[in-house]
């Protein structure tokens, strides 16, 4: 009776369907809670906590959560199907979608505008890129020394960092809303994405509009983290990427890697990765092509135009940013209590390093820099064998996404100047990681 009894409770929730179809659900809520630790800790955790090494390894548990149950979301996906019956009509569900989305823009809009009054621009990362950008229209070199009133500043930015911010000066904008506005044009794409798909339509709302409650939760309670950089430009170049990447457009691959490669060099060792796996899916001549197209446009948005005619620029330039890392991590005027304050971010384990002999600070750099380096190394290496492990029971494109999730954060996280507006990517990629979820196995309505 005991044996039999047993039996029939495992039978009952494990092969059979109340349990099957209850744990997708289950995997779902832990991934929004993974989401929701994240920007807790960024918003929240940092500002309130004196443990300088609590707030990374929480990015660390919700980062890896965050890939761990978007993994086990596309191994089990929920079966939305069932819900065909009370689907909307197509034009309720635009409307219900658009019109809040249109509306909160508008107040995003808005609360910036009083925002950027009241924070006006600091001389440095968009007077520099003002710099770049108005050398370029008048037909200057840009690559050469930026003189400031008290320093000048060695050119090291690639040029799609830069180069979209003609846009605004054309219009003769502030340049610090047009990074809102790309952003907001990558959420539109995987919400035009998803709104055809069988998906509930209040798990497109709630899931798109999310990240509208993180930026105003960013403007009101970390306002020095959001009002001196265009770290948004980026953020949405990898949203792009990813909405590429999920629905495998050859020529959308190619775009979003060039606007990512030529803006942040964060890809590094994540793209030969990515690369191998397009070979081992589609064949060596994919994969070439696309690589063949990607050092096109990077001679050709790059090489020709900037470092052909200044062959030293780019040499500077990294010799320049080696030259601001020695200082942040040396000069008094960058500390606060003995510590590089950007060490105190609460974003990176760099800070390790430096405690461990604070009279030698420049030691510190140096192990953390190959700490940064290896450790990049060694994850791609790892993720590579995950997908080996992996790769009959995950689509390619979904564990790409999610090695590039864990990549970045690894990368972000051992990094030596870890200035806390980098981990704005941190934290909004795990939308897309979100979203690809939610729509595996689904199907146009």
């Amino acid at each position: 009776m005991k044996v039999f009894f047993w039996d029939y409770i495992n039978n009952f929730f494990y092969k059979k369907t109340v349990v099957k179809k209850a744990l997708p659900f289950g995997f779902l809520f832990l991934l929004l809670s993974f989401i929701a630790l994240e920007g807790y800790t960024f918003i929240i955790v940092r500002y309130t906590t004196e443990n300088l090494y609590l707030p990374p390894t929480l990015f660390l548990i919700a980062g890896i959560g965050v890939a761990t149950m978007g993994g086990l979301l596309a191994i089990r996906p929920i079966d939305w199907s069932v819900l065909r019956q009370y689907r909307l009509p197509d034009w309720a569900r635009h409307l219900l979608l658009w019109l809040p989305f249109l509306i909160l823009s508008v107040q995003l809009f808005s609360q910036l505008q009083d925002f950027f009054q009241e924070y006006p621009i600091t001389p440095d990362i968009v007077p520099a890129l003002q710099y770049y950008v108005q050398r370029l229209l008048a037909g200057e070199t840009v690559y050469a020394p930026m003189p400031f009133e008290s320093w000048t500043v060695i050119p090291n930015y690639l040029p799609l960092m830069w180069m979209p911010y003609i846009v605004p000066e054309l219009l003769q904008i502030d340049y610090r809303y047009f990074p809102f506005f790309l952003f907001l044009c990558s959420l539109a794409a995987w919400a035009y994405y998803l709104l055809p798909r069988r998906l509930p339509l209040a798990l497109i709302l709630l899931t798109v509009l999310a990240p509208y409650y993180i930026l105003f939760l960013l403007i009101e309670l970390t306002p020095n983290d959001l009002a001196h950089n265009v770290e948004f430009t980026p953020v949405a170049f990898y949203l792009f990427l990813a909405l590429a990447i999920w629905r495998k457009s050859t020529a959308g691959m190619v775009l979003t890697l060039l606007l990512c490669l030529l803006s942040r060099i964060a890809l590094s060792f994540w793209l030969p990765l990515f690369l191998v796996i397009l070979w081992m899916e589609k064949g060596f001549a994919y994969p070439f092509r696309m690589g063949l197209w990607l050092l096109a446009g990077i001679f050709f948005f790059y090489v020709l135009p900037f470092v052909i005619p200044n062959p030293d620029s780019f040499l500077d330039g990294a010799a320049y940013y080696s030259k601001v890392a020695s200082d942040i991590w040396t000069q008094p005027w960058h500390a606060r209590d003995g510590i590089p304050i950007v060490l105190q971010e609460g974003t990176s384990f760099a800070l390790y390093f430096f405690e461990r002999d604070p009279t030698a600070p420049l030691e510190g750099l140096a192990v953390a820099k190959k700490v940064h380096f290896w450790g990049s190394l060694v994850t791609a290496l790892v993720l590579f064998g995950g997908y080996l492990l992996l790769r009959k029971r995950l689509d390619y494109a979904h564990y790409a996404l999610i090695a590039l999730k864990i990549y970045l954060l690894v990368f972000y996280l051992l990094m030596h100047t870890p200035f806390a507006y980098l981990f704005f990517l941190i934290i909004f990629f795990s939308f897309p990681i979100l979203w690809a979820s939610i729509d595996k196995k689904t199907k146009k309505l």
